[in-house]
């Protein structure tokens, strides 16, 4: 049956587009690129404010791909037969579906639309569904590095499944992920190495990698558990022989001594201020409490209270919100003297420093501070080379070193755990009442002062 718009249609190709205010639709046969099958998908792509987007078109719980002949003759068919037929009453369907969404979305939202569009048109066996499923919801939360992490492990099993059977993977049941597929999956991970045309495209990975995604695949089968799409039974994962064990990678020391430090304190780099800035900043890390770069971005000057400032790890802002206790921070010296060298003006609702700033989406944020990130990791490598460490100067080894630094100094794990926001739910109080301000403030004044032993 044809559906009758009252709207103006434009054929451009192989495409129809519906004209809309700020959201269209387009079913688009994307055949770019050529297929040995000659079958091509067939797709909807939503284009809104300025963002592409393209979802797949569904036939029978599977992805429809189409010949250019066979498109021609269903979707751009004005009587088409028999099996064409079918095709375009699929393509309709999903096309009037998602128009529906998109009326019933104000604003519109990308991921919002993806979770309606998915959850209700593909299957709840497949495996990949609920990896989109919870990647759009960590987007939704602005938890970017959380949904980017569930994307990595989402398409490092789809190359593993592609390569174990010599076809394109569009579909997992969950029920294939077996303990003994794991450990083949592991094998494939770090043994093989794949290049084409000389180029490398899938190199070996390290078992902290392997560890990474096997820990995001886990949680959506716990996610699949939960939300009763499966059985308890089908679960993988486990200590016992008869299951698959995430590896954890090996741990190694990254926390540097204290001539370590002095010696990076120390030099002078005066005619590379690239250089200078991603040291000052690394070295603001090590006394804030080893503070990821994440959280230094997003202070504000409300955040300052007399001596002190005050945060909450982003890392776990999202997942302890029950209790969420403050990290205390004493502004010393270097914390006075990063504010006054680059940051911005002292109002309350600034940020602190010029990394991110109010007008960025939560994606273009993450990418900022990653960006930063590569900038002092990246600018610290000519003053490792020269002090001779053998460490990349990262994030987390300014975080290590204060952790270091504070056991040295004669203060218990507790103590370090608490300043670090490192307590679980059950030990916070305990740990977050036991210390006082003047503890605090003999650590972090004694981190930068080197004449002490």
């Amino acid at each position: 049956m044809l559906v009758c718009f009252v709207l103006f249609w434009e054929k451009m190709g192989e495409k129809w587009e519906k004209k809309m205010s700020k959201v269209s639709i387009v079913v688009y046969h994307d055949n770019r690129k050529e297929s040995k099958s000659g079958l091509y998908p067939v797709v909807l792509r939503i284009n809104a404010d300025g963002d592409r987007r393209a979802y797949p078109v569904f036939y029978n719980h599977q992805r429809l791909r189409l010949s250019n002949a066979d498109f021609q003759s269903s979707y751009n068919a004005i009587r088409p037969k028999n099996l064409h037929r079918e095709y375009k009453t699929a393509i309709e369907a999903c096309y009037i579906k998602a128009q529906k969404i998109v009326d019933s979305l104000d604003p519109f939202v990308f991921e919002t639309f993806e979770m309606e569009y998915k959850g209700s048109i593909g299957d709840k066996t497949d495996l990949l569904a609920m990896y989109d499923r919870v990647i759009a919801e960590n987007e939704k939360e602005d938890r970017i590095k959380n949904a980017e992490a569930y994307l990595s492990s989402k398409r490092s099993v789809i190359d593993f499944f592609q390569y174990r059977t010599g076809r394109e993977v569009n579909k997992i049941n969950y029920k294939e992920i077996t303990p003994q597929l794991l450990k083949e999956y592991q094998k494939y991970m770090t043994d093989v190495e794949i290049v084409k045309a000389g180029k490398v495209v899938k190199k070996k990975l390290s078992i902290s990698t392997v560890g990474s995604y096997t820990r995001a695949l886990r949680a959506i089968f716990n996610r699949a558990i939960d939300d009763k799409i499966i059985h308890k039974d089908l679960y993988p994962f486990g200590k016992n022989k008869q299951k698959f064990q995430t590896p954890a990678g090996k741990k190694v020391k990254k926390g540097l001594s204290k001539e370590q430090v002095q010696a990076i304190y120390n030099m002078d780099l005066s005619n590379n201020l690239k250089a200078k800035k991603a040291r000052d900043f690394w070295l603001l890390s090590y006394v804030c409490n080893g503070m990821q770069f994440k959280d230094i971005a997003h202070l504000k000057y409300k955040n300052i209270s007399g001596e002190f400032f005050h945060f909450v790890r982003h890392k776990t802002k999202n997942t302890t919100i029950g209790n969420q206790a403050p990290i205390t921070v004493l502004i010393t010296a270097h914390v006075q003297y990063m504010i006054d060298t680059y940051g911005n003006t002292q109002v309350s609702e600034n940020y602190i420093f010029p990394i991110i700033n109010d007008g960025m989406t939560a994606k273009e944020q993450t990418r900022a501070v990653s960006n930063f990130t590569r900038f002092v990791s990246q600018n610290l490598k000519g003053i490792a080379k020269k002090l001779n460490l053998d460490i990349n100067l990262a994030n987390m080894v300014a975080r290590h070193t204060f952790a270091t630094a504070i056991i040295r100094g004669g203060q218990s794990v507790e103590f370090a755990q608490k300043a670090m926001g490192h307590q679980s739910k059950r030990t916070t109080d305990a740990y977050f009442n036991g210390f006082e301000d003047k503890e605090l403030i003999k650590v972090n004044t004694q981190l930068l002062d080197f004449g002490k032993k």
